[in-house]
């Protein structure tokens, strides 16, 4: 994710950076939601409820690319920028508990997760030497796989509480764990296995399910 690399001119935001801009700050949101949430003390957890509702609203707009957006988004990233460098967001009336209908949309979860197994997860578990040489990354993409996973059977969002869309979910995600923990042990064959079962998992899903 690069805010500095997808918001830089209006023209080229409006010529289809902001579709990139709407994948990845809903993204974020959805992180931002989950650390919100969390028990535990992390980074950001302060500032996480009213940056998820920022970032989630930019992505909503970001469906078209007008000046109006391209200015929200790069308030986005300023505000971005000042929040990895320690500056705390601030928000009126915000609450911890995220509604995920009302916070994403599915589509760009979608792309998202297209991008995170397609190019990332599949060539990385094709091979013990990629498997040995992309390790973290595989970890933290196989785990962002299956926190999306989860937030995609969440309530109010498309298709949640269909039996069937939610044993996708499930299937995706514990895959996707499946593939940390296949890392732990340092077992390539276990990885590419859990990695067909994310394919199949999204194969058997799109059959019945898209957006």
């Amino acid at each position: 994710m690069s805010a500095d690399q997808n918001i830089t001119t209006p023209n080229k935001f409006a010529g289809g950076d902001y579709r990139t801009v709407r994948r990845d700050f809903s993204v974020l949101a959805l992180l931002l939601g989950i650390v919100a949430e969390y028990d535990g003390e992390v980074r950001w957890k302060e500032s996480a409820a009213a940056a998820r509702d920022l970032f989630a609203r930019t992505a909503a707009n970001a469906k078209v690319g007008t000046s109006q957006v391209y200015n929200e988004a790069k308030q986005r990233r300023d505000q971005l920028n000042d929040l990895v460098n320690g500056t705390r967001i601030e928000g009126q009336n915000v609450e911890a508990k995220t509604k995920w209908g009302a916070t994403i949309d599915r589509s760009p979860l979608m792309q998202k997760l297209e991008l995170a197994f397609q190019g990332k997860v599949l060539p990385m578990t094709s091979s013990a030497a990629t498997f040995k040489e992309n390790k973290a990354e595989l970890k933290h993409q196989a785990e962002l796989i299956a926190a999306m996973a989860e937030v995609l059977k969440q309530e109010g969002m498309e298709d949640a509480g269909d039996s069937d869309y939610d044993g996708h979910c499930d299937k995706m995600k514990n895959a996707a764990l499946e593939i940390v923990e296949a890392i732990k042990l340092d077992n390539q064959d276990a990885a590419a296995k859990a990695a067909g079962q994310i394919s199949q998992s999204c194969s058997e899903c799109h059959e019945s399910y898209r957006g």
